[in-house]
């Protein structure tokens, strides 16, 4: 056994574990010393171990402990006192370890030593009995020697027989020979339980009934089991051996009595207990034998075994019409037909949790969840192949195989999630950040007093991608709407003044041509030219606007010029636009070898400088500067105007997005998202700079393009 295994059964075992060291204190002790004993182990470290021993077995413990140094494991019973004063039987074995330290593991056996000690005097009481019955004999022989000889040869011939045979029988049962015969075949409480009742009715004559009541660890169904829930209580099953025909008011009162000394060796309330009653022969029933027939009566207690947790699990009845039928032996006999039937039963029932769980270790094998099944400490007792995959990537274990987390939440966190939550109880793995796995956890009972955690694990990873697509289309979706909305407010309102201002100007010329003056006539076809000329602008931003959102724009490097190029956009501007600014326009580095699109940098030039003069209204003074070194191309234009707002700044290259505080200024916001989109497909780089009462400037480096890119 390893050493983390020999501390979890150091620390969790109800029997009693001490480390003595060769000083004879205590160095270290388990818990269920102060369950049992009621000592601490902070005061039990503080005496020796003689000091707890009783005073009559002081001397041979000293004994046993002074022949531990032959290495051997030595066995020994004796009492050891409990805080309250009292004392109780322990049985222990003890071994001296290389570092000669004693190990000692002790089990309670005090119920069982009183029932010994309980028949002992029993035993002691019969032999002083006997004793005054030879010395009685032995004077009655001195009297009537002569003419008891023959009779007392008789006797004796008689009583060895009888003994023999009883003794025989007696040693049949007591060491269990014909009942695990039977039970090698027997699948069912009914056939053990009529077995033994059969074994039992030629050693102990009862000519009534032998009756046997269980509690119903394994209850038979889904119903039963809510039931039995609904009061927290076990159900029981009361199995009938007559042998007489008992009328059904008899076996009521069997079943009352039975029912009521049950409950209290066991401590719970069975009056309101569901009861299955199995009849183990086919006797009719007759009506006129009542509770009074019977003479003598034993209820006997099925217990677990002294090593267990010595939990009442059953009684034994027997009956007969005879007053006082039943004799000291026969007591000690059914005591120990009980021990035995207790064994048989809990071996039963351990075969058929074995077989169950074999069976659900099967079907778990082929469900396509992970499945765990954890104790009420959460140590995990049951997973299927695909939990296992799961807990290697998402569960936190600890050395005791505790379950401490599942993806970072802990299992009561999982269980109390809010079913309007659908992400509470999915986790994910920190190494597989792909993988979802949806967690249900619930605490069920499964056996009698028993209660553990059940953890379903499903991969719902599919499923979350599926949504986030869809997520994302819907997005999608929505900014195309939303863009569209735009598109159609922009056109809609962008189109109106200049389509207006043409109306207008066509209209006077329609009406009053001849009368207008030549300067009038040509004011009116500029005005109708500049709409037009904003109307083709707005058409042009869309279209384009559209190729970027399309990834349709194309990027088509060449050779260029790069300041006669910037210097005829400055003319071109100057001519159409509003002659109340000064455009200066300044370059210096080698202008030489530089390839880019001409298309592209025409867009973000023109609307770099006319954005600067459209948000001047007062006029002044706008720069171009042109540069060229390291390697890159770097444009910057700057501005008196009125500046970018700091709440606006983030969103400025945002299609349709446009400044808080541009008013009445006529514009549709998709110039700047333009600009950005030219300068990206250059595998340049765009900021700017705007600071109240000073102005803005933009600054746009872009790579020198080789001609073969």
């Amino acid at each position: 056994m390893n050493s983390k295994l020999q501390d979890i059964v150091f620390q969790f075992s109800s029997d009693l574990y001490c480390l003595i060291g060769d000083d004879g204190y205590f160095q270290q002790v388990n818990t269920a010393w102060e369950d049992l004993l009621g000592w601490t182990e902070a005061e039990l470290i503080l005496q020796p171990w003689f000091a707890l021993v009783h005073p009559e077995e002081l001397n041979i413990t000293m004994q046993v402990y002074q022949e531990l140094v032959s290495g051997e494991a030595i066995q020994l019973e004796n009492r050891y006192s409990h805080k309250d004063g009292t004392y109780r039987w322990l049985a222990w074995r003890m071994l001296l370890n290389d570092d000669g330290q004693v190990y000692g593991i002790g089990r309670d056996i005090s119920t069982y030593k009183q029932q010994e000690l309980a028949l002992e005097a029993i035993v002691q009481r019969q032999a002083t009995n006997l004793r005054m019955a030879r010395q009685a004999e032995k004077l009655a022989r001195e009297q009537f020697q002569e003419a008891q000889q023959q009779l007392n040869s008789l006797k004796t011939q008689f009583e060895e027989r009888l003994r023999l045979q009883v003794e025989q029988r007696v040693q049949q049962i007591l060491l269990g020979e014909s009942i695990p015969a039977d039970i090698s075949y027997t699948l069912t409480y009914e056939d053990l339980l009529r077995s033994m009742l059969d074994h039992l009715y030629p050693a102990i004559p009862h000519d009534i009934s032998g009756t046997i009541l269980l509690l119903d660890t394994q209850p038979e169904g889904l119903e039963s089991t809510l039931e039995n829930r609904r009061y927290n209580l076990p159900g029981c099953k009361l199995f009938f051996n007559n042998h007489r025909p008992l009328s059904n008011q008899l076996q009521e009162d069997i079943q009352q009595q039975m029912l009521v000394r049950l409950s209290k060796l066991s401590g719970q309330d069975l009056s309101q207990a569901s009861l299955t009653v199995h009849y183990l022969n086919s006797l009719e029933p007759q009506a006129e034998n009542t509770l009074d027939d019977i003479g003598s009566l034993l209820l006997v207690p099925l217990i677990n075994t002294p090593y267990e947790d010595n939990r009442i699990i059953g009684l034994l009845f027997v009956g007969t019409e005879q007053v006082e039928q039943f004799n000291e032996e026969q007591i000690r006999l059914l005591y120990h037909v009980a021990s035995n039937a207790s064994i048989a039963i809990q071996q039963l029932r351990f075969f058929f949790i074995t077989l169950e769980k074999y069976d659900l270790e099967s079907i778990l094998a082929h469900l396509p969840e992970g499945v765990l099944l954890l104790d009420a400490e959460q140590r995990v007792i049951l997973t299927n192949p695909v939990a296992r995959d799961y807990l290697s990537s998402l569960a936190d274990i600890n050395g005791d195989n505790v379950l401490q987390t599942l993806g970072g939440k802990s299992l009561q966190e999982l269980q109390q999630c809010d079913i309007h939550d659908p992400s509470c109880n999915e986790v994910t793995s920190v190494n597989q950040s792909d993988l979802v796995i949806e967690v249900i956890v619930e605490r069920v009972t499964l056996e009698i007093h028993s209660v553990y955690w059940l953890v379903l694990l499903r991969d719902i990873s599919d499923r979350k991608r599926v949504e986030a697509e869809i997520r994302k289309a819907l997005e999608k979706e929505r900014e195309l709407n939303s863009l569209k909305s735009r598109l159609v407010r922009t056109i809609s309102h962008e189109y109106r003044t200049p389509l207006a201002t043409i109306i207008l100007a066509a209209e006077t010329l329609t009406k009053y041509y001849d009368r207008l003056a030549k300067d009038k006539q040509f004011s009116a076809l500029k005005r109708i030219q500049t709409a037009a000329q904003q109307m083709a602008q707005l058409v042009d931003d869309i279209l384009l606007s559209n190729q970027i959102e399309s990834g349709k724009l194309a990027f088509h490097p060449a050779p260029l010029d790069i300041v006669k190029f910037c210097e005829q956009i400055v003319e071109d501007i100057k001519l159409l636009g509003d002659y109340r600014h000064r455009i200066i326009f300044t370059h210096k580095g080698d202008m030489q070898s530089i390839h880019l699109d001409a298309t592209l940098v025409r867009q973000f030039l023109t609307n770099l400088l006319n954005n600067a003069i459209k948000y001047s209204p007062e006029g002044g003074i706008v720069r171009l500067r042109l540069a060229s070194g390291n390697g890159k191309v770097v444009f910057q234009v700057e501005d008196q105007g009125i500046t970018i707002p700091p709440l606006d700044q983030p969103k400025i290259f945002d299609a349709f997005h446009r400044g808080s505080n541009v008013d009445t200024i006529p514009g549709t916001g998709l110039g700047l998202a333009i600009v950005k989109k030219a300068v990206e497909l250059h595998g340049g780089e765009i900021r700017f700079h705007s600071q109240l009462g000073v102005g803005t400037t933009f600054t746009v480096k872009l790579p020198l393009v080789s001609s073969q890119n």
